[in-house]
């Protein structure tokens, strides 16, 4: 990334920070279910579902999924083996 795109992003994403906090308290910002633990939680997700795409080699509910092969539902076999 350019330097100067670099400089962009951070203003941008900066301006979103100052705007998600604006006017909460510390306890709403940083206590049990304030915005660090939503952003967490959201990037969290976010990485994870990346890593499944990257796994299965397409899209959450695209078509490819829908031909038998692995799913992010899991395998549609639902035989029971018994012993």
């Amino acid at each position: 990334m350019a330097a100067e795109e670099q400089a962009f992003s951070e203003k941008k994403l900066n301006a979103i920070l100052d705007r998600l906090i604006q006017g909460k308290g510390s306890e709403e910002i940083m206590g049990p279910g304030g915005v660090v633990k939503d952003l967490t939680l959201r990037l969290v997700e976010r990485v994870l579902e990346g890593k499944m795409t990257a796994h299965l080699g397409y899209e959450k509910h695209a078509q490819e999924g829908r031909d038998g092969h692995l799913t992010y539902e899991g395998e549609k076999n639902n035989e029971t083996i018994t012993t």
